[in-house]
């Protein structure tokens, strides 16, 4: 007997064959997990001469060509089986060959093996019974369900399963009711000064929970050696940031500034935060390299579409990452202290009127709701341009004003 799979074994004169293990998403392969490249991207490079792997589509092809050549391969007989529950109980389904091939030859009859034919009596069994059975509380004490009571009563009475039996039938009953941690543990985890950020406000606000596990009780996910979306998101701020300040020290004039000035001023700000970030991740791997440039494009697309904002306006960026605090007091001596940093402010400045605008980037599709601005979900840009107009409004003379009818303006980069 030779064993083997189906792309690598090339045997002749085969009289029998088993094919094992043609269950769904087995065979045929699921091929439509993606990659760095889209199927369109792998066209047009297999065009220009490049050679990739196969997309998902030719996969799918050259399998259906194995199958083909493998199932025709036996000359007396073809056994094609199947499991129907995993190892943990949970049902398989059979893959669409077998329903082809019941379309092709429908004398063909399923054989059941004997342990399928033979009823499962074993205990596993029966605690999924019976936790199935305790998952519908409202059902527990119909007619219907007399066999699982009876196999509750039957584990019950053994004394390795007797603890297990109690706890769910406890797990059952029990009734969640709502209630804080208590204002001592509170003041003993935060303390009477709560120091944190606007973000931090946001988040306790969407989850009291999450912020108690967070901030409460320091819970952390390993952080792994890799790239993900909230890598790009700050990659792609600290560029703008960069780039911003680059301008600025260089003494250009963002109005006057030209295209090609542009590109090099972003692609040495990207390089130089591609450098620092994460000890030198992005050099670790072509993946990174290719996402390096990913970001130098996206970013100068936004920088483009700032300085065409800026040159359309009357306002002049003034100063970038800008530290701000806000003390909020509270009941009892205790307060808050919300701290946190403002991308971009810009201002105008008309006769006795000052004009401020600060500027949140955005990597998502955000906008400002009210809604939730009032369910204290979205802080940032109001306390934050409260923080700003303090800032201003601190040095300059008593018979100069800010206008502060239209003073809060949202840009989110997309």
């Amino acid at each position: 007997m030779v064993c083997g799979d189906l792309k690598r074994t090339r045997l002749d004169k085969i009289k029998v064959l088993f094919f094992l293990g043609v269950s769904q998403g087995v065979v045929p392969a699921d091929h439509s997990k993606g990659g760095i490249f889209t199927d369109n991207e792998r066209e047009i490079l297999k065009k220009n001469s490049m050679e990739l792997a196969p997309t998902a589509r030719e996969e799918g092809f050259m399998e259906r060509f194995y199958l083909y050549l493998m199932m025709t391969k036996p000359s007396d007989q073809l056994i094609v089986s199947y499991p129907t529950v995993t190892a943990e109980g949970k049902q398989i389904r059979p893959s669409g060959i077998i329903g082809e091939m019941k379309k092709r030859f429908p004398d063909l009859t399923l054989r059941e093996t004997e342990a399928e034919k033979r009823p499962d009596v074993s205990v596993t069994a029966a605690e999924r019974a019976v936790l199935a059975w305790l998952q519908e509380p409202d059902r527990l004490m119909e007619s219907e369900h007399e066999p699982e009571r009876e196999l509750y009563r039957f584990l019950s009475s053994d004394e390795a399963k007797a603890g297990e039996m109690e706890n769910l039938a406890r797990a059952v009953s029990y009734s969640y009711k709502k209630g804080g941690i208590g204002r001592a543990a509170a003041r003993e985890l935060y303390g009477t000064l709560l120091r944190g950020s606007v973000t931090r406000m946001e988040g306790y606000a969407a989850c009291a929970y999450a912020h108690f596990l967070n901030h409460g009780l320091g819970l952390r996910a390993g952080k792994e050696y890799e790239l993900d979306l909230s890598d790009m998101g700050n990659l792609f701020h600290q560029s703008l940031d960069t780039f911003f300040r680059n301008v600025r020290d260089h003494g250009k004039d963002f109005r006057t500034i030209t295209d090609a000035e542009r590109r090099a001023l972003v692609k040495r700000a990207v390089e130089e935060v591609s450098a620092k970030y994460r000890n030198t991740i992005m050099k670790s791997s072509a993946r990174n390299a290719y996402l390096e440039k990913k970001v130098e494009r996206i970013t100068d697309r936004t920088v483009r579409a700032l300085i065409y904002q800026i040159r359309k306006g009357d306002f002049e960026p003034e100063e970038f990452e800008v530290d701000v605090s806000t003390r909020i007091p509270l009941k009892g001596g205790e307060a808050v202290n919300l701290r946190g940093r403002i991308d971009r402010m810009d201002v105008f400045e008309d006769e006795d009127k000052i004009y401020v605008k600060i500027m949140d980037y955005k990597s998502g599709s955000t906008s400002f709701d009210l809604a939730l601005l009032y369910h204290g979900l979205q802080l940032q840009l109001v306390v934050y341009m409260d923080a700003a107009l303090k800032l201003r409004r601190a040095g300059i003379p008593e018979n100069r004003r800010f206008l502060q009818e239209s003073s809060i303006i949202i840009s989110t980069i997309r």
